[in-house]
């Protein structure tokens, strides 16, 4: 006689080993023959609605692993308030336009020596971009994130192009939009103006150099008349922006003190005269400080520049600081915002000896042409020096504005550019006014976007590029006046959408506009602006396009959700523009998640050998495993990832797998018909009905907080406590040797029945592909096709006793004691 046959050993098809890699893209062929996402939102269509916008992200090269996370992040919060009766489509979007595609194009047509002209480098960036659209889409439909991968938004479409168009000249209407002349930060390596949201702050070494500039006028007599030997004394760390040094700007209510030092006389403020003489090495005995005086009353005073024959009047400025310098300012209205308002408002002329390449013109004089900034700083050095009005120099590492695409430095430098006026009709404080109203997870980031919005300049608009939208404006060809007319610009927009942007840029453009003229002189000579929209202003209308336009979809938007660099860049743009156009937020609740980071905390890169590619992760371990990895971390910090966090991960699927094959083996013989009534149940088994409640509960008010990790570790916890290390232990011999049909068997039959339907419930939005997996395998009849057709669980009040858990944790206590005493003995 065989024993094995006289008890009930679990069976299920469900596999021990999970082999990831091979089944799920099984999985994914089932999901793609049903349209598991249509019938997922179809299902709910009419309920009410949840709209999570998809901030875009770009269309060059493969995803890496701050993308997967907010992707999965995402698809969690998709699954979720679908599950749980929200009618909440997901469509995903692309950023096209931009420098990284051109930069890319431009390196392949000069490789292949082809000419680089406009048209032809819009054709291969629009093909470039559509080919990293396709791989992409591809990278995230194998993490198993659902949504409308068929009908996808990109910003280079002809619809979306129009759009931007349309939006703009709202915008033009409502006279938010202004050119002017004004100082800019510049990238002289992509030759562009950039946005404030397009520049991140690094450390670098510069100059720090000690400048003395000679008196040249004293009307008051505050030297007492000894102009020969007297200085004002300027701190700056940029040596090119001195030749085009106009003014020294002082603050008028700080107190300054006049020093002697030797025959020589130094004008300084007082709260940094220790700063100063320190770091200079001036020694306290050969000093003597001769005069004190307000700062209002040096307004007087006339300095010569340090390296040519000219004046450097003294302004007044609040912008003067005493955290370092010398309480004066070296003033360049050229370069520098606070410079160029202090400039207009005195009067100076805006002088800015630079080209777009980053090289002094001629008017930085003969010396300094042509010379570019970094030998234009060794070449200003050498000439103040010279003329004896180096007082000192060193190095300083401090924080500097770089280009975030080419990650180089970056200069101002004043332009004449396409601005959005940030302050227009009190545009500022409402958008001040509009974000105390919105939910931010974390909640401290309500701070940081409320200081980038606070700190903001004016919204950059042109950039000199080739890929992008053009802004339609023209110029007179005999007077140079600027029309800009909302009108046309709508007309743009309907050309954009039959023929695309591309139409702008080509030689019979203005056939589409031949009854224009200058509304100056009446010249019918006019020429299209060459300069394109930023690309941050493409996506900032996402919303406002796909949101009002995609079937199913309204604005604004429940939730945006993205990196932590969005505070100044699509959080705020998308505020700037929905506010401007709207009048209102495009979101309701802004979530920011957090950096990949390596276990040590530090940023990845290949170059210091922490980089993992997120393809080779599902490669090796499948992407249930990546969508763990995430669901384990709190999203909004820093997520670590490492070899040995992954090995962690996979551990903790296994115990999830384990339980759940555990539970389909043991019901393999199991017929709903036979279900005791729970009413009928035993008190474990009412115990374990009651723990799940709580389970549900905990989950539920985690995934409705963006709390997923917090859900992620109640039901692995209920898996490896509540289950493997209790009820699971102590069924097994009901469950092995109990009569099929006896009622005690069928008893824990029914409660894991129940166990097993809303643990699948439950980690469907997490990990998608074990729980269909899971679901397929279990033989119920009249199930649904797919897990996701099914409801999110919801507490149900009547399985709740906390009585009845006061007195199994009392017991469970006892069993702990008695289970160590064993441990002991063994």
């Amino acid at each position: 006689m065989n024993y094995k046959d006289t008890i009930h050993l679990p069976k299920t098809d469900f596999p021990m080993k999970a082999d990831l890699v091979k089944r799920e893209p099984e999985l994914l062929k089932y999901w793609n023959e049903i349209d598991v996402y249509k019938k997922m939102i179809e299902a709910r269509r009419g309920d009410k609605t949840y709209i999570l916008h998809d901030g875009p992200p770009y269309s060059n090269g493969h995803v890496h692993l701050g993308t997967v996370l907010n992707k999965i992040v995402k698809d969690f919060v998709i699954k979720y308030r679908s599950m749980d009766g929200f009618y909440a489509p997901y469509v995903p979007g692309w950023d096209n336009h931009g420098m990284p595609i051109e930069n890319n194009v431009l390196s392949e047509f000069r490789e292949k020596g082809k000419t680089i002209e406009r048209l032809a480098v819009r054709k291969r960036c629009r093909e470039y971009a559509g080919h990293f659209v396709k791989v992409q889409l591809e990278e995230f439909v194998r993490l198993g994130v659902l949504g409308e991968w068929d009908n996808p938004y990109t910003t280079m479409s002809l619809r979306y192009e129009s759009e931007i168009l349309r939006i703009f000249a709202t915008l033009v209407e409502k006279g938010y939009i202004y050119r002017d002349l004004r100082p800019i930060h510049w990238c002289t390596t992509c030759q562009t103006a950039l946005a404030d949201a397009e520049i991140e702050y690094k450390e670098k070494t510069s100059h720090s150099l000690w400048i003395r500039f000679p008196l040249l006028e004293d009307p008051d007599g505050i030297f007492k008349g000894a102009v020969e030997g007297a200085y004002a004394l300027v701190w700056t760390t940029t040596p090119w922006t001195i030749p085009a040094n106009l003014a020294l700007t002082i603050r008028p209510d700080f107190e300054y003190y006049i020093i002697k030092k030797g025959e020589e006389r130094y004008l300084i403020a007082k709260a940094l005269y220790e700063h100063t003489t320190k770091k200079l090495e001036w020694k306290e005995k050969d000093l003597k400080i001769e005069t004190r005086i307000t700062g209002s009353e040096l307004a007087h005073l006339k300095f010569r520049h340090p390296i040519f024959e000219r004046q450097s009047p003294v302004l007044e400025g609040d912008f003067v600081t005493a955290d370092q310098g010398t309480g004066i300012v070296h003033t360049a209205p050229g370069h520098g915002e606070d410079d160029f308002k202090i400039g207009k408002k005195y009067g100076l002329p805006i002088l800015s000896p630079v080209d777009e390449k980053g090289h002094f013109t001629h008017e930085a004089g003969e010396r300094f042409e042509g010379l570019d900034l970094n030998k234009g700083n060794q070449a200003v050095i050498e000439a103040l020096k010279e003329m004896g009005n180096l007082l000192y120099e060193s190095k300083i590492e401090h924080q500097y504005p770089y280009c975030w695409r080419c990650h180089n430095p970056v200069i101002f430098r004043t332009t004449l550019q396409w601005f959005m006026d940030v302050d227009y009709k009190d545009h500022r404080q409402k958008a001040l006014d509009a974000i105390s109203k919105v939910k931010w997870t974390p909640p401290e980031s309500y701070e940081r976007i409320k200081a980038a919005i606070e700190l903001r300049p004016d919204w950059c608009l042109s950039r000199q590029r080739f890929w992008g939208v053009g802004i339609p404006a023209f110029y007179c060809e005999d007077c140079g006046e600027v029309l800009l007319d909302a009108a046309i610009v709508r007309k743009t927009a309907d050309l954009v959408e039959k023929h695309s942007a591309d139409f702008w840029f080509e030689e019979n453009v203005m056939e589409h506009f031949n009854d224009l003229k200058c509304l100056k002189c009446g010249s019918k000579r006019m020429k299209p602006e060459q300069d394109i929209l930023d690309v941050w202003f493409d996506s900032s209308c996402s919303s406002l396009i796909v949101c009002r336009s995609w079937q199913g979809l309204r604005w604004p938007a429940d939730l945006f959700l993205e990196g932590p660099d969005q505070h100044r860049g699509w959080f705020n743009v998308s505020l700037m523009t929905s506010l401007g156009a709207e009048g209102k937020a495009p979101y309701g609740q802004v979530a920011t998640n957090g950096w990949v980071v390596d276990q040590e905390g530090k940023a990845m890169h290949k170059s210091l050998g922490n980089y993992i590619a997120a393809d080779e992760i599902v490669q090796k371990y499948g992407a249930d495993v990546m969508r763990l990895w995430v669901a384990s971390s709190e999203f909004t910090k820093d997520v670590r990832v490492s070899q040995e966090i992954l090995d962690r991960v996979v551990d903790a699927y296994r115990k999830i797998r384990n339980t759940l094959r555990f539970l389909l083996g043991n019901l393999a013989d199991f017929d709903i018909s036979n279900a005791i009534p729970f009413k009928q149940l035993p008190p474990r088994e009412l115990y374990i009905l009651h723990e799940l409640q709580k389970l549900i509960g905990k989950v539920r008010e985690a995934f409705d907080e963006l709390n997923f990790h917090h859900g992620f570790q109640a039901i692995y916890q209920f898996c490896g406590v509540t289950l493997s290390s209790f009820y699971m232990d102590v069924t097994k011999d009901t469950l092995y040797t109990r009569g099929r049909l006896s009622k005690q068997r069928l008893a824990v039959q029914t409660v894991m029945s129940e166990v097993l339907d809303v643990l699948l419930r439950l980690l469907a939005p997490l990990a998608s592909f074990t729980a269909e997996e899971a679901y397929k395998t279990y033989p119920l009849e009249g199930k649904k096709e797919s897990i996701f057709l099914l409801g999110f669980p919801k507490v149900n009040p009547q399985l709740e006793d906390r009585e009845l858990a006061y007195e199994f944790s009392q017991l469970l206590k006892v069993r702990d004691e008695v289970l160590k005493v064993l441990e002991v003995e063994r």
